[in-house]
């Protein structure tokens, strides 16, 4: 199974780990400046798919926010502290791995953030693989100085990723079930008839539904 992040094991009311992690470290004039283009990004994702030229241009924007502002390692684990996923999840993840089923997170996000949220729950160990954005530092546990391009996961190439995850755990594309709760999911997986959408209200799954093979609120 392979699970988008935000959204989907986390409650919506975040938004995105990113989102609170710029809430709380990053400074006003560079969270002006993400903001800006979040919502334009967000204006067009309310009604369809954005561009992979809008999906490139928000994390880039966001990661580049990081290294601009010295963000440490100490400042973003802090602002974590309090992330909680979905009621449920951990003992359904745990329950998963129990019965052998291999798990892994495709997010267009933060590894590093997706991963200390993980930990505070007991569930490093469960998820096989997590593909996100890596950050580098100046040193262990220091400040962000760049991160990982070829890590990086947009919306537009999570088919790409989940076909490396069904690879890398020896998975057949048909028995690979995908779980999302966007159109940003989309590609999710390797095969629409086996995505899972989670929406929020009616309005969402209407919106979400298309590119799903089934989609509960």
């Amino acid at each position: 199974v392979v699970f988008d992040f935000d959204g989907t094991l986390t409650p919506k009311e975040y938004g995105s780990v990113i989102m609170v992690v710029e809430h709380s470290c990053i400074p006003e004039l560079l969270k002006a400046r993400v903001e800006k283009i979040r919502k334009a990004y967000l204006k067009i994702a309310a009604h369809g798919p954005a561009s992979p030229a809008m999906e490139r241009k928000l994390i880039v924007e966001s990661l580049c926010a990081y290294v601009e502002s010295g963000l440490s390692h100490v400042q973003w684990s802090t602002a974590l502290d309090g992330i909680r996923l979905r009621e449920g999840v951990p003992e359904k993840l745990r329950e998963l791995a129990g019965r052998g089923i291999k798990i892994g997170i495709i997010s267009f996000g933060v590894a590093d953030f997706i991963e200390r949220v993980l930990e505070r729950y007991g569930l490093s160990s469960i998820v096989r693989r997590i593909y996100a954005a890596k950050l580098i530092y100046d040193r262990p546990i220091g400040k962000v100085v760049d991160w990982n391009n070829r890590s990086v996961v947009h919306p537009f190439d999570k088919n790409t990723w989940s076909s490396v995850f069904a690879q890398s755990c020896g998975i057949a594309p048909e028995h690979l079930l995908a779980v999302g709760d966007s159109t940003g999911d989309r590609l999710l997986g390797l095969d629409s008839r086996l995505r899972l959408g989670i929406a929020k209200d009616a309005d969402e799954a209407k919106r979400i539904s298309p590119y799903m093979g089934e989609t509960v609120v």
